[in-house]
């Protein structure tokens, strides 16, 4: 059996990490560990801890691949067939999920599961094909100010709001894609084998787009798993929609 390694980052309200540790605490075993990696000033309840469970506190707020990267300070990586890095505000939505991944990891050095919000959005694949003409002049106009931004966030909202009800998601096929949204990725010890790594300078956006690129550069495969279900209850920690702060992090990631 494939052994494994959750890291969750924590910032904000305990009560949405606590959730994801309760939640996520029947999944876990000797072959499967969880770290929290917490992000806030305020040091966690210790009495919230449960077997399988560390709790790592960083020395300030790293952002959310700068506090996973924290957290291989304390572990080897080399103990482990797979290492999951996730929000924590997502839920696992079926029980057999890891005795899915367990036939599933082999075939891909990094797995985007299917992410679904509440409100029903496939968040995955992140990017399906190659970076298109089309998605550079977009990200040239989003990031040209911020008005542009926020009318571009609300365009691509809608798009995918009315995409629900055309969306056959039965049809969803297993595929290899470009990049894997940033909520919850799942990597081969063969990502970073391959000289693959958690980029810290990135604080909380940019990350499925460092993925994407080492991805590419290093031949390596993402694979789309749709029979992965992840629900995300989408911005628990940071607020819903495109404020000015989120957007100046974005043009610093």
């Amino acid at each position: 059996k494939k052994k494994g390694l959750i890291i969750v980052v924590h910032f904000g309200k305990w009560i949405i990490t606590e959730e994801f540790i309760d939640h996520i605490k029947t999944y876990l075993s000797e072959d499967l560990i969880l770290y929290v990696v917490n992000n806030s000033p305020e040091l966690l309840p210790i009495q919230k801890q449960a077997i399988y469970v560390e709790i790592i506190n960083a020395p300030s707020n790293l952002g959310y691949f700068g506090g996973a990267n924290y957290a291989f300070n304390y572990v080897d990586i080399n103990n482990f067939d797979f290492i999951i890095i996730c929000n924590n505000d997502i839920e696992i939505i079926d029980s057999n999920f890891f005795n899915y991944l367990q036939e599933k990891i082999d075939y891909y050095d990094i797995i985007a599961p299917s992410i679904e919000t509440k409100e029903g959005i496939e968040q995955n694949p992140y990017l399906e094909g190659e970076f298109t003409s089309f998605r550079m002049i977009f990200y040239k106009l989003y990031f040209n100010n911020y008005l542009c931004a926020y009318i571009l966030t609300k365009l691509v909202f809608l798009k995918k709001m009315i995409g629900i009800n055309f969306r056959n998601k039965e049809k969803e096929t297993e595929r290899v894609i470009s990049s894997p949204h940033g909520a919850f990725i799942i990597f081969n010890r063969t990502f970073f084998d391959n000289g693959g790594f958690i980029e810290d300078k990135l604080f909380l956006y940019g990350e499925e787009d460092s993925i994407s690129a080492q991805a590419k550069s290093l031949k390596l495969k993402i694979g789309f798993v749709p029979s992965l279900k992840i629900i995300h209850k989408e911005h628990t920690t940071t607020k819903k929609g495109l404020s000015k702060h989120k957007y100046i992090n974005q043009c610093f990631a």
